[in-house]
């Protein structure tokens, strides 16, 4: 479980992989669908912690019309 006292309050795309456990390619195809909320500042892509918090709360609603595969 992510334990948000942690957490920054902003996190990089890598940063936010390596919380999720998953590859960078995978946070970046969800920033470019929206799916996970960010601010760009210049170059940098920024994601707020609340963002991150966020989504993974929408997934677990989401869990029961995507069943997984066994």
């Amino acid at each position: 479980m992510i334990d948000n006292d942690n957490l920054p309050h902003v996190l990089t795309p890598r940063e936010t992989a390596k919380v999720l456990r998953c590859g960078k390619s995978t946070i970046y195809e969800q920033l470019r669908q929206n799916k996970i909320s960010h601010v760009r500042l210049g170059r940098r892509i920024l994601i707020p912690r609340a963002s991150i918090l966020k989504f993974l709360e929408l997934g677990s609603e989401d869990e029961g019309a995507h069943p997984q595969q066994e």
